[in-house]
């Protein structure tokens, strides 16, 4: 049996052998050490505690009725010196009465062995006694190597999740009007707010919700976040940063992983509001007028075949008082009671509240609430800012008057990237836009980026007729900028009156190239492959009362009513 219960070669287990009665200590001693146990005999408790003090044991044997300290009080201490380790304690006892056993068990005793002594069922306890100490130290490994796993994966998590916050939160350092609430389910997960500002001065956000939960809903915050705060310092249009946002998730993301989101457009400055929801729940505007809902209209991000779709905006106009809220579905389905709140539950707090997002924060800390997905809220005020993001224009001619301006970009000027915000600021010292700028603002990017990309810088179009074309068409757009020695782009803007309170801005946009195919684009593209490119286009003949181009295709003009001209 030695052999069995040694833990290596050569190594015989020690056991501390506490019993007052002279021969009964004489026998437990000589059956021990037949067995090939190194026995440690002592006559009372306090010696036996005193003995594993000095050197813990592998088995301690106490009987339970000693002078000094008895068996009970002895495996108290004994057991409290191991600590952690197991080390196995049998009573040795004359007394069958079943209350008295179960105090063995009580006091710490792992088995007991009853007078008079059995070497054959002596050997057997013992046997099943290093078995169970044998087991628990595996046990105690393996639980070491869980947790010493447990606590590397929580840093790894914990490095991971600052990384994504750092590459998430790339906000405006002044940044005034808007209050988020983000509440994960766990340290990494697929809810994300994003917040940029546009070259003209726009706030541009998103809050997105990819499915599921973890790491596996966070890889796909990454790449959106690169192309929102991309596109958005490069002024690209909303419509434009959906679409592109679509593409690349659905070329990067697997089947079943997708992102419910919303993306909006302020212009505080203008009191304009651009709205797209693509699976959120109900988006909610709060003002003096009451209150607004924008519900989903789109197919969330990310999911095959949406990339064909024309994004659904929605345009408005809004009060200085406006709040817009934006949820995800977390907060809808946080449950109260047993009962999920529900969105009508959350519009009434935001109707009633005298601060909505307060309130709403204090819901979702309460005790009460159950929370089993992540919960993500953005409030934005209507005059939501950033020092210094607008240049306000100059005031209006009371009266209303007609003008012309023409504007020539040369390499420089179009090597910076910001042609439109320099349009859009000269035309506005002329005459103050109002709802219109968006309009505008919308119709000239695109018409001038065309004549950059296809004229000046005879880009191919056909590029971003898939996710991967529109990366690779920017990477050449890019390169292609910084090396521009030659070229320019002539921009004329004529503002005529028609009527009292109305009138027309007719724009004309040539550029110093030999022109492009404008014949392919004027059913517009998006076919049943799924093509990409040419939207632009479409949305600027959604806009104007008028698109011509001229050949050779390197002029183009277009008319936007305005007033009651519209």
């Amino acid at each position: 049996m030695g052999g069995e219960l040694a833990e290596g070669p050569g190594r015989a287990q020690r056991v501390i052998v506490a019993e007052d009665d002279p021969a009964s200590l004489l026998l437990l001693r000589f059956l021990l050490e037949k067995d090939g146990f190194v026995v440690q005999a002592v006559a009372d408790g306090a010696q036996a505690v005193a003995a594993f003090a000095a050197e813990p044991a592998d088995f301690v044997l106490l009987d339970i009725s000693m002078p000094v300290m008895d068996g009970y009080e002895a495996a108290h201490s004994i057991k409290a010196l191991a600590g952690e380790q197991f080390v196995p304690v049998m009573f040795l006892t004359a007394i069958t009465d079943e209350a008295a056993l179960a105090q063995c068990i009580e006091a710490g005793g792992d088995d007991f062995l009853s007078k008079p002594y059995s070497r054959l069922i002596l050997s057997a306890k013992m046997q099943a006694l290093a078995r169970t100490r044998d087991l628990h130290r595996t046990l105690s490994a393996q639980r070491d190597v869980l947790a010493d796993y447990h606590h590397r994966n929580e840093q790894s998590q914990e490095l991971t999740r600052q990384i994504f916050a750092r590459m998430l939160r790339r906000w405006p350092d002044d940044l005034a009007g808007v209050r988020y609430m983000l509440r994960p389910s766990e340290r990494l997960n697929g809810d994300t707010i994003l917040l940029g500002r546009s070259p003209c001065g726009r706030l541009n956000a998103m809050l997105g919700d990819f499915t599921g939960h973890g790491l596996s809903a966070a890889v796909g915050t990454l790449p959106t976040a690169e192309l929102f705060y991309d596109m958005t310092a490069r002024g690209r249009a909303l419509q434009d940063l959906v679409i592109t946002l679509d593409a690349r998730l659905a070329e990067l993301l697997p089947a079943n992983l997708f992102c419910a989101s919303a993306l909006v457009s302020l212009d505080p400055a203008r009191g304009t509001l651009t709205v797209w929801n693509g699976g959120l729940p109900d988006l909610v505007l709060m003002g003096p007028a009451g209150l607004r809902r924008f519900p989903s209209r789109n197919l969330p991000l990310g999911i095959v075949g949406a990339r064909a779709r024309t994004p659904q905006l929605e345009l408005l106009e809004v009060a200085a008082e406006d709040r817009l809220y934006l949820f995800s579905d977390g907060l809808t389905e946080l449950r109260i009671a047993g009962h999920a709140v529900g969105q009508a539950a959350v519009e009434e707090i935001i109707a009633t509240a005298a601060d909505p997002f307060q309130q709403l924060v204090q819901l979702v800390e309460s005790g009460a609430a159950a929370q089993h997905d992540d919960i993500t809220l953005l409030e934005i005020s209507a005059t939501a800012t950033v020092a210094d993001a607008v240049v306000a224009p100059l005031p209006a001619q009371s009266d209303g008057t007609a003008w012309r301006i023409t504007l020539e970009l040369g390499p420089a000027a179009l090597r910076q990237g910001d042609a439109v915000p320099m349009v859009v600021n000269t035309i506005e010292n002329m005459q103050q836009l109002g709802e219109q700028r968006s309009r505008l603002y919308t119709v000239l990017a695109e018409l001038i980026s065309n004549a950059v990309d296809h004229g000046v810088l005879q880009l191919d179009s056909r590029l971003k007729a898939s996710a991967d074309g529109f990366e690779h068409y920017y990477q050449q757009r890019e390169q292609a900028l910084a090396a521009l020695e030659e070229g320019q782009i002539r921009v004329v803007c004529i503002n005529e009156l028609v009527g009292q309170q109305g009138g027309r801005f007719t724009l004309r946009i040539e550029d110093s190239g030999s022109g492009f195919d404008f014949r392919r684009f004027a059913e517009g593209c998006g076919d049943e492959e799924g093509r990409l490119c040419g939207r632009g286009l479409q949305l600027v003949r959604s806009l104007c009362e008028r698109v011509q181009f001229e050949e050779p295709g390197n002029r183009v003009e277009a008319v936007i009513p305005w007033g009651r001209a519209v």
